[in-house]
């Protein structure tokens, strides 16, 4: 854990001890503490202490009268941003449609806090193969955010992002590359690395692994995931960097590192969302396409496939050729 987070954890900790002994309206500054304190957990891939202080927070923040709306939204934009960490796709839908009514009757339709919290819903929407109305989703909170705060605010980059990703996942490849580059061209005025840029940059390389433009992927990709690596914890934004990596040395016939990357990948999307989830059944089907590149036995690769018709089809994603 990074030596400012574990700082912040302590002194929420202290703080939170204290909240709790207060009562009447003093008591929402607990549930707000609790909010924070649930995100960060929730930031360090930490779900199972994330998640309670969560729900306890929104238990609380659902006593008074009238409610705080808008601290409401917050909570339950952070659980419904956890359960999609955790492959809770329901849920975090329920959860980030909450977030979204409340904020857009406190705040407003056209505010920009608003706006990210329909980008939150349209990402639990793209876990689940809807492409098409998380694309609305997102078109109008890029609408809201370059209005409020212009075309070149780095708040728009998050939605530029999905954007890139839902307009993949329907096939409009010009339409996405140009949002995955105007991402890029807003974060390559801040100096330094970010997670952004590799988020952004493994998005763009997906994308063009759609495409067939294995050059241009390779040239943006591989830098991108050793990026993830860095800033990145375990969990499944890493688990897709590095599955598409994968299929880009599958596209090279590159069957060793592709094979190593798969189990890599694999390994994550155990780790984070269990061994049966149901995004894991394409990755295992691809990872067998590559075993049987590299000789593996028969029992072998037909046990893994078996596994995968046992655990279900998750949404779309390259596959394997």
């Amino acid at each position: 854990m990074p030596t400012f987070s574990r700082s912040l954890e302590q002194s929420l900790h202290r703080a939170l001890a204290l909240a709790k002994t207060l009562t009447g309206p003093a008591r929402e500054l607990y549930a707000m503490l609790l909010t924070r304190s649930g995100s960060l957990y929730g930031d360090l891939d930490q779900p199972d202490r994330a998640r309670p202080m969560l729900e306890e927070a929104i238990a609380e923040l659902r006593a008074p009268t009238p409610l705080n709306a808008p601290e409401l939204a917050l909570a339950y934009s952070s659980l419904g941003m956890l359960e999609i960490g955790s492959g809770h796709y329901k849920s975090a839908e329920s959860d980030l449609r909450e977030a979204l009514a409340l904020a857009g009757g406190s705040l407003g339709e056209a505010s920009p806090e608003t706006a990210a919290y329909a980008t939150n819903l349209a990402v639990a929407l793209m876990a689940q193969g809807q492409y098409s109305r998380a694309a609305t989703l997102l078109r109008r909170a890029r609408f809201v955010i370059e209005s409020r705060l212009g075309p070149d605010s780095v708040q728009v980059v998050n939605v530029l992002v999905e954007l890139t990703s839902a307009e993949t996942g329907l096939g409009r490849f010009r339409i996405a590359e140009g949002c995955g580059n105007k991402a890029l061209s807003i974060l390559n005025r801040v100096p330094g690395g970010s997670p952004e840029i590799a988020l952004t940059q493994a998005t763009l390389g997906t994308l063009y692994l759609r495409e067939g433009k294995t050059a241009e992927a390779e040239r943006i990709l591989p830098a991108a995931v050793e990026e993830e690596r860095r800033f990145l914890r375990d969990g499944r934004t890493l688990a897709a960097g590095i599955r598409g990596l994968a299929a880009l040395r599958v596209q090279q016939h590159a069957w060793s590192d592709a094979e190593s990357l798969y189990r890599e990948a694999i390994g994550y999307y155990e780790r984070r969302m269990g061994a049966e989830h149901p995004d894991l059944a394409p990755v295992l089907r691809e990872y067998a396409a590559v075993l049987k590149h590299r000789g593996a036995s028969r029992a072998e690769i037909r046990n893994i496939e078996a596994r995968a018709r046992a655990i279900g089809n998750p949404a779309p994603h390259p596959q394997v050729s």
